[in-house]
């Protein structure tokens, strides 16, 4: 009888995992935190899922997104790790990450994103690293991370730079390592980053 219950226990859980998951989707269970990762990279999904579970915590999401709806994540707040990797965005918008509070790692390489603007990281104040390699981006504005006051890590390696305001840093209290290696910058205005770690290989950084 008991072997029977436990049964009954297994099936519903996994009716109810696959009930709140993506049908495109892959979502398995976390057996040590009780949360879900979904899985949804490569697998042919061109609209942001609406139905994730209450609980998911890991999302990856690609190859085919070119743009992010603003209120994409809003049922996602449980969401500690944000992989959008290799997909074929080009713009961020506004407060589009602004209900992810638990959001802790955003990865947008290998995109086409080529502007920052502070307000594109609006409510990540728990983020700690944030992946921005191999984009389009040719300059770093002022504020452009003000609203991470958490972050730790941020990469902007392998995009093509070539102006860094002097203030583009500013709000970085946290940050202990920033990669800037291989871009094109030139530039004679010194700018100012109070971190532990600095790469600037094969940058072309001129004071």
């Amino acid at each position: 009888m008991q072997y029977l219950q436990w049964l009954l226990l297994v099936i519903l859980w996994r009716a109810q995992t696959v009930e709140s998951c993506p049908d495109i989707c892959k979502c398995s269970k976390m057996p040590d935190v009780e949360k879900s990762e979904v899985n949804c990279h490569k697998k042919g999904l061109q609209d942001f899922p609406s139905d994730l579970p209450p609980d998911a915590w890991i999302l990856k999401l690609g190859e085919y997104f070119s743009s992010i709806h603003p209120k994409a994540f809003s049922g996602a707040k449980q969401l500690m790790l944000l992989n959008l990797y290799s997909n074929r965005i080009t713009n961020l918008p506004p407060k589009a990450f602004q209900d992810l509070l638990n959001l802790r790692f955003l990865m947008l390489g290998q995109n086409q994103i080529g502007t920052l603007k502070a307000e594109m990281f609006a409510g990540l104040r728990n983020l700690s690293d944030l992946d921005l390699p191999l984009n389009a981006l040719t300059s770093l504005p002022s504020n452009a991370f003000k609203p991470l006051i958490a972050l730790k890590v941020l990469d902007l390696s392998l995009n093509r730079i070539e102006r860094i305001s002097p203030k583009a840093f500013t709000g970085l209290r946290q940050l202990m390592f920033l990669n800037l290696d291989n871009n094109r910058s030139q530039q004679h205005t010194p700018f100012y980053v109070n971190v532990l770690h600095l790469h600037l290989a094969i940058t072309k950084l001129t004071s």
